[in-house]
């Protein structure tokens, strides 16, 4: 997996924590199918010189809410999220990933993703997000 120029590339607008994590960026592929990455920086590294896997976590996030946005057609926010950490990711290479709906209802959106650095699976995830009901006010 790796960056391409062709893919429709968010204008991804990061508010609160992502200003920190990212930045991310994220194409849409199709109504529920999502690509993403962040160039890994100095201070995306754990002490032990290789990626936190709070970053992948939160990138992984990021771009799987997106995908429950949008294959929902309202915000969504995460209500479980698991993930396997494969293999360490190093600094100064891109962190790939893919996000898709495996199944969605009119309440909750069934999500999974992966990452990949250096031609190698760094991640796997999977989470369950809520549709939020817009607020009506009056």
């Amino acid at each position: 997996m790796e960056f391409r120029d062709d893919y429709d590339w968010i204008d991804y607008n990061p508010k609160g924590f992502n200003i920190h994590a990212g930045p991310f960026n994220i194409a849409r592929l199709s109504e529920t199918e999502f690509y993403m990455y962040l160039m890994i920086e100095d201070r995306h590294l754990n002490q032990g010189g290789v990626v936190h896997g709070g970053v992948s976590m939160t990138l992984a996030d990021n771009a799987m809410g997106m995908a429950a946005h949008y294959a929902g057609g309202q915000p969504a926010s995460t209500i479980e999220f698991g993930c396997k950490l494969i293999a360490a990711a190093k600094g100064g290479m891109p962190l790939y990933g893919k996000a898709w709906v495996e199944r969605s209802t009119k309440d909750i959106c069934f999500m999974a993703g992966e990452l990949w650095s250096d031609g190698r699976k760094t991640m796997t995830a999977s989470g369950v997000w809520k549709f939020i009901q817009p607020k009506t006010w009056g």
